[in-house]
């Protein structure tokens, strides 16, 4: 009976967590998007079907698996997982993956695929079918009700796009970088109804319209390795009009261009992933780019090393999650020490950095501003090593104004440097020099543990504290990406239709792709992992266990809660041994410094 008492509180402690949108603590919840942050579970269509490719005579060494794979690939018409059983394969061209078709390895360390000579990425993109129509009155900020011209091809479920002219920017093809991805829940007439406030306001200056793009849906890509043999300046995996799609459980080696690019998309997945090293540190070597106004994507849990970018986000990008990635190192062999998190202008706004080990957050200048209500929460900072900016652990300048930055700790000497170019920054409870600094806020000012979970993520060890960083933590705790690093094995062994976007699925997205079908999931979705699936648009709340639902989400944050209330461990040194084995202070002076004058806090 004690067992079962200390069950149901368990469930029950998940159950009534603060809802998102109101889990901001004392914070104030204008400095945060109307929104909110959110997870983002992977949607399991169900009914899968595995080929392994062996038996359709693919195999390792082939000189024709890039052109066989491919025509497999092509015919596929139900839910499919493609199966590369260990091996190397040589691809001549790269692959392109539609809708409902994983191609899953046989596990990173067993599975490889070498993209040779001229060979493109490996690519999920939608097509060129779109719908586009004017928007025909202004829409102040937080309007979740769209009027268009013709609604007339448009039907509740589709994902469609806001977007407009910004009002200033530095490079043409950036001008059209205001941006919002949509779920439609009803239509009125020509009035659409959407899943989402509109975190920014909308005019007639900007010409906005709405935008149905063909979607590429329900796909990925797990457990193998990519690695680029040459430099030809591609990318490596290219997601352009992606929804509900991932990769995940993958190393990626030698970029040319960028290890990962998603644009134009919503709802995609990075999770569990190493990523490293590249052939150009110069306009490529990038990790993870988030670009094109992608919305609610969940960037998670994954290993970054020896790159220019760990992760960049410019172009409208909003809306997203980057947490808990472990940064190993900062720069790259070819010169000075880059930003590992860099904000890159045209406007991305209301992006969410929880729990990150890394070395410098940079929101620079290059390319503009950036937009507001960008969130650094709860991570680590080390500090740049490199001669150029040295020492600094946040950086906010090229009138990029109203950022947050909150309960980050700063550590190893890092500084906290704003320009003097840059108006209304939140910087509240972040640690210098061992020290909490509030400003406007009470130094016995709560926050919260997460800004988009309501307790701790599955993946996170019992064994470990959460969260890992802040004022208020006193044991901290290591990051499961670090764990897996300093055992030698980066990469997290799952895959979607076993484990879930976190620990469990939520159901099937509705008709469209949106929000109006029933959840469901499937047999191994969030139900069998103690939690009950999401029901549509509705949200109905989730059983007690380790997987609840949250009461009164969409479907799409459904089945996907948490593994335990918060807990600490007995007080212990901070942890990131990891960090600290690194050769530092090897690179040579790259650029000049850019932007105004700083305040260095």
């Amino acid at each position: 009976m004690r067992r079962l008492l200390s069950v149901i509180a368990l469930g029950l402690a998940c159950i009534s967590a603060p809802a998102l949108g109101a889990g901001f603590g004392t914070l104030p919840p204008d400095r945060f998007p109307p929104a909110g942050f959110s997870d983002v579970p992977w949607q399991d269509p169900g009914g899968w079907t595995t080929i392994d490719v062996s038996t359709q005579g693919i195999t390792p060494g082939s000189s024709t698996v890039a052109q066989d794979l491919q025509q497999l690939l092509d015919a596929i018409v139900t839910p499919t997982v493609v199966y590369l059983p260990a091996g190397n394969y040589t691809l001549t061209q790269g692959l392109s993956i539609k809708s409902n078709t994983i191609l899953r390895g046989a596990g990173a360390d067993a599975t490889r695929l070498l993209l040779a000579g001229s060979a493109g990425p490996i690519q999920m993109i939608g097509g060129w079918d779109w719908v586009t129509t004017p928007v025909t009155a202004d829409l102040p900020a937080g309007s979740n009700v769209i009027p268009v011209a013709d609604a007339s091809k448009l039907v509740v479920g589709d994902l469609i796009r806001v977007e407009q002219d910004l009002a200033v920017w530095a490079a043409d093809w950036g001008k059209r970088s205001q941006g919002q991805h949509v779920l439609i829940t009803a239509i009125n007439g020509n009035d659409l109804t959407v899943d989402m406030p509109l975190a920014l306001p909308y005019t007639a200056a900007g010409n906005p319209e709405v935008v149905r793009p063909e979607l590429v849906r329900n796909s990925g890509i797990e457990k193998l390795a990519l690695e680029r043999t040459e430099a030809n300046g591609e990318n490596t995996v290219y997601i352009r009009g992606g929804y509900n799609v991932f990769v995940r459980s993958v190393e990626s080696y030698k970029a040319a261009k960028y290890h990962i690019d998603v644009t134009e998309s919503r709802q995609v997945i990075i999770r569990g992933n190493y990523v490293h090293h590249a052939w150009d540190y110069g306009g490529g070597g990038y990790g993870v780019l988030l670009e094109g106004k992608s919305t609610r994507c969940l960037v998670t849990d994954n290993v970054f090393e020896t790159l220019r970018h760990h992760v960049a986000y410019h172009t409208g990008a909003n809306h997203n999650v980057v947490s808990y990635n472990l940064d190993v190192d900062i720069g790259n062999p070819d010169n000075d020490s880059e930003s590992d998190v860099n904000g890159h202008g045209h406007y991305p706004n209301h992006n969410l950095f929880e729990g990150n080990a890394a070395w410098w957050f940079y929101t620079d200048d290059t390319w503009g501003a950036s937009g507001p209500e960008n969130t650094l929460f709860r991570n680590l900072a080390r500090g740049q090593q490199g001669s150029w900016h040295h020492g600094e652990g946040i950086t906010v300048e090229g009138n990029s104004d109203r950022q947050n930055l909150i309960g980050n700790e700063l550590v190893d000497g890092a500084a906290l440097v704003l320009g003097t170019d840059v108006d209304d920054t939140f910087s509240e409870g972040n640690v210098v020099g061992g020290v909490p600094k509030w400003s406007s806020l009470p130094s016995d000012t709560t926050l919260p543990a997460s800004l988009y979970l309501d307790c701790r993520p599955s993946f996170w060890p019992e064994s470990e504290p959460w969260p890992p960083y802040g004022p208020d933590v006193t044991s901290h705790g290591k990051l499961p990406a670090e764990i897996r690093y300093a055992s030698g094995s980066p990469v997290a062994n799952e895959d979607a239709t076993s484990a879930g976007g976190c620990g469990g699925q939520a159901g099937a997205a509705g008709v469209g792709g949106g929000s109006s079908g029933a959840g469901g999931g499937s047999s191994t979705g969030g139900a069998n992992s103690g939690g009950a699936a999401g029901n549509g648009a509705s949200g109905a709340a989730g059983s007690a266990g380790t997987n609840a639902s949250k009461s009164g989400a969409p479907s799409e944050n459904s089945g996907c809660g948490c593994s335990a209330p918060p807990r600490r461990s007995p007080p212990a040194l901070a942890s990131a041994a990891v960090l600290l084995a690194l050769a530092l202070g090897r690179r040579r002076r790259h650029g000049r410094k850019r932007g105004s004058a700083l305040n260095r806090q």
